[in-house]
């Protein structure tokens, strides 16, 4: 699957970003991810994963599934991205600047929605993270309401921070 550009567009806002992935026993777990970068042509996502847990690090190998789901935190308009792991890898230098430049615009965002100081928000950045890159096979429209669940069609999107 590809995304379209205005989902790509979408998971560099500051959208919150949680991440489930399956150990192969078939335990699941979830975690915050902090930044995401679809590739080129929009079939792979980079995701950047914390390294401080160890239980996040042993579920993540080659082949294995994960969910990727990204929430404005003022409009509530929510995807889901899910696929297979290719790579887990060191953050690189590249990763790095994606990183500085989702928590500034995640913790802006939060502050916009309630109120809450960038300071906080900050607080919870992991002190270390990992790569992880999946292929992007299924896409979903998580935001509530009745469409919530439905396929994410590549096409025109409406926008973060618009409302109706």
């Amino acid at each position: 699957m590809k995304l379209d550009p205005a989902t790509a567009t979408f998971l560099g806002t500051g959208v919150s970003l949680d991440a489930g992935i399956v150990h192969p026993s078939g335990d699941p777990i979830t975690v915050r991810a902090w930044g995401a970068r679809p590739n080129d042509d929009g079939t792979t996502v980079r995701v950047l994963l914390p390294t401080d847990d160890p239980d996040t690090v042993e579920h993540v190998h080659p082949g294995g599934l994960i969910a990727l789901v990204a929430s404005d935190v003022i409009t509530f308009r929510s995807i889901q991205l899910k696929g297979r792991v290719v790579a887990h890898e060191p953050e690189s230098e590249a990763d790095e600047a994606l990183h500085t430049a989702y928590v500034d615009a995640f913790a802006a965002a939060v502050q916009e929605a309630d109120g809450t100081p960038e300071s906080l928000v900050r607080r919870l950045v992991p002190a270390g993270r990992a790569a992880v890159t999946f292929t992007v096979e299924q896409a979903f429209d998580q935001t509530p309401g009745p469409g919530a669940g439905g396929r994410l069609e590549p096409g025109p999107t409406d926008g973060p921070r618009q409302r109706a």
